[in-house]
């Protein structure tokens, strides 16, 4: 049976639509992309690295061992302090930005920031957390429905995360919605059951990898990288906001060759 010829106009319609509306969206972005007059950029924090170290709450014998010795691997930034992983986040974070086209200012030349005749931002931190807790790792093989054996054990998880407003300064009707970012850093593991014929028993066989001091370095370097990749995406999106006649169908990531939605590796507009 053939379809009916308005269901036919909308099958073929409707993803022509969806199709063009993407094409076009993309068109635009790249004015935005090869632009070489990207907003200048103010960065500044208004709060320093709050730190928090959290005992896991469960009653198994993973989370009660893991309460009383669990050796947070990042708690020397207690000690040490925060210059070392300040420095790598900001250097990281500003190369890319300049990498991108955006032209960056400090305390040390705040007066040529207010002269410059591009459009202006301020970039404010507003809140700095460093979090380090535990995360299950559990997994049962049955046997029937009430003979069965367990894994169970507990990893780190550590995890920075920034709060922040972009705030532009020529136009103060415009409001600076709070962003949100995290990144984290989780030890690796991964393992199977297997059968021991010489004991008659199932174990787990399991790949265990911890970080450890290099890989928070490491950590704070790639969060820097990934941070003024948001930004960048940040100002792009209010680009295809500003120059299309609706609402953008999507939140889009430039990563440098491709134009795509970005999906969960972006800011989080908080309320």
């Amino acid at each position: 049976m053939r379809p009916p010829i308005k269901l036919l106009f909308f099958a073929i319609v409707l993803p022509l639509g969806v199709l063009f509306s993407c094409q076009s969206e993309k068109k635009i972005a790249k004015g935005f992309i090869i632009s070489a007059d990207h907003p200048s950029l103010y960065i500044t924090y208004s709060a320093d690295w709050q730190m928090f170290f959290i005992k896991p709450q469960g009653a198994l014998p993973s989370e009660s061992y893991a309460r009383r010795y669990f050796p947070y691997r990042s708690y020397f930034l207690k000690n040490e302090g925060t210059a070392v992983v300040d420095s790598i986040f900001n250097n990281s974070m500003n190369r890319k930005l300049s990498a991108k086209g955006f032209q960056l200012y400090t305390d040390s030349n705040v007066n040529d920031f207010l002269s410059d005749s591009r459009e202006k931002y301020i970039v404010e931190f507003v809140q700095l957390y460093l979090e380090e807790k535990t995360m299950p790792v559990r997994d049962t093989l049955y046997f029937t429905n009430s003979s069965y054996t367990k894994f169970d054990t507990v990893i780190s998880r550590l995890e920075l995360c920034f709060w922040l407003r972009i705030n532009p300064v020529d136009d103060t009707t415009l409001a600076s919605p709070l962003l949100y970012a995290s990144f984290p850093l989780i030890d690796y593991i991964d393992g199977y059951w297997e059968y021991d014929l010489t004991n008659n028993s199932y174990f787990y066989n399991y790949r265990f990898t911890e970080f450890g001091t290099e890989d928070i370095f490491s950590l704070f370097e790639n969060s820097g990288k990934n941070m003024a990749g948001y930004i960048f995406d940040y100002f792009l999106n209010l680009y295809l906001y500003r120059h299309m006649e609706r609402i953008p169908d999507a939140y889009y990531s430039w990563n440098g060759s491709l134009l795509r939605k970005a999906g969960q590796e972006r800011f989080v507009f908080m309320k």
